[in-house]
């Protein structure tokens, strides 16, 4: 969608909405735990999610029929809330408080199971 369509689709509310891809959560709350954590909206938590896949902002204003400067601006909120400045740093951020707790722990039964076999 280009130009004058894709203008009148973001006046029309039409390009307010996912495009029902699996990742997105229901509209009933059912964002990830994760970055509920945080007081995200929901199109700040979809957004982020989106991020933490890698997808650029051309790719999200794609996906999610918004404009450029609303990413921006939803990038901005998100950054604020969780207390980074960069992509990077969010995905460093989520990473460490999250996942890597849970691998360290995954990894630390591992090893307890391989020492009682032994």
């Amino acid at each position: 969608m280009v130009g004058a369509a894709r203008g009148a689709a973001f006046r029309s509310g039409w390009g307010r909405t996912d495009r029902g891809d699996p990742g997105a959560g229901p509209r009933d709350g059912g964002r990830p735990l994760v970055l509920q954590a945080y007081g995200l909206t929901e199109r700040e938590t979809r957004v982020a999610q989106l991020v933490l896949l890698g997808l650029s902002t051309d790719e999200i204003v794609d996906r999610l029929l918004i404009t450029t400067l609303t990413v921006q601006q939803h990038l901005k909120a998100v950054f604020d809330k969780i207390g980074v400045h960069s992509r990077r740093e969010l995905v460093a951020r989520v990473f460490a408080q999250h996942y890597l707790p849970r691998m360290a722990g995954a990894a630390g039964e591992a090893n307890d199971r391989g020492a009682v076999g032994t």
